[in-house]
């Protein structure tokens, strides 16, 4: 079964992002000197890319365990490879395809690993994004106690907690509980199963785990940004880390174009503007540090989808 029969409207979402990304571009071609940005690429730091993207296998690495100890109540069996595989593909996935498609790749691909509900499993990656964004607006609480924020992202962030605790309040609700039903078949079942994948919020010690993880996850994805500003010769202080890391967190929020690209962009450019990094130089830094995102996810994606294509057709001989 395709995981693509999961996306609605895939290819009009598909569209829709592709025209995002080209409009982003013709707006930014007309006011940027593209020879100022070739040449901010001159004299960049190698080293310094290249930790930024092993930083990004750790955040890699922390996201899926993040995860994992929250679906492992409903799948088991899961490993800690299977978790890496299925997140990692899921965001490969995300290059090619437009709005929430990564999801879905990665939650079809641990029930295919794992041998659990679907429905269960997506359920579990809903809650994922509220741990990990809870535990972002929570830290960004103690840095916003040393470091004023500006205005466009206190506002951004206001917004972002609105929907956290919101959807904390909605999945605590709708969290299964002693004596539920058991699934069932049609709609009735639907809903079970996902309620299934609820599970984990009633029980402390996985979320406590999860955040941990996602602490972790957190720090990684500062470190990618520190190493690709200190290759651009920026400001390398932790402030501005945290903020062009916050900025692009919340852009991927509301992308619906793959891979994040244009939106990506936009947010880091807004970002360093308030530091006084010119335009030229912050758009080729947005490309290189949006390139230490992607880079690592399709060599390692392009590797596990290759290696699930060999082992479908394997178990089809057998």
């Amino acid at each position: 079964m395709s995981w693509r029969r999961f996306v609605p409207g895939e290819r009009a979402l598909r569209l829709a992002g592709v025209g995002l990304v080209l409009a982003l571009a013709v707006l930014a071609v007309r006011k940027l000197d593209l020879r100022q940005v070739a040449a901010a690429f001159v004299g960049v730091k190698l080293l310094p890319l290249v930790l930024a993207m092993a930083a990004n296998v750790g955040a890699l690495w922390t996201q899926s365990m993040r995860w994992l100890a929250l679906a492992r109540p409903v799948a088991p069996t899961a490993t800690r490879r299977d978790a890496f595989r299925a997140m990692v593909t899921g965001f490969a996935v995300g290059l090619v395809m437009p709005a929430r498609a990564a999801d879905v790749a990665r939650f079809h691909m641990l029930s295919r690993r794992s041998g659990s509900s679907m429905a269960a499993l997506a359920a579990t990656v809903m809650l994922d994004h509220v741990v990990g964004g809870a535990t972002l607006l929570a830290l960004l609480g103690v840095f916003a106690a040393f470091v004023p924020l500006p205005d466009w992202m206190r506002n951004a962030v206001h917004a972002s907690l609105v929907v956290a605790v919101v959807s904390a309040v909605v999945m605590f609700v709708l969290r299964p509980r002693a004596g539920a039903p058991e699934a069932t078949h049609g709609v009735r079942g639907l809903v079970v199963r996902l309620r299934s994948g609820l599970i984990a919020v009633g029980q402390p010690r996985r979320l406590a785990l999860s955040a941990v993880w996602a602490i972790a996850g957190w720090i990684f994805e500062v470190a990618i940004t520190v190493f690709t500003l200190y290759a651009f010769g920026l400001p390398t202080s932790l402030e501005v880390g945290v903020l062009v890391m916050l900025a692009t967190a919340l852009s991927a929020a509301v992308s619906i174009s793959p891979g994040n690209a244009g939106v990506f962009e936009v947010s880091v450019v807004l970002a360093l503007a308030g530091f006084g990094v010119p335009g030229e130089t912050a758009v080729a830094f947005a490309i290189a540090y949006h390139a230490m995102h992607l880079v690592p996810v399709a060599i390692l994606g392009g590797i596990f989808v290759l290696r699930a294509g060999a082992d479908d057709l394997a178990r089809d001989r057998a």
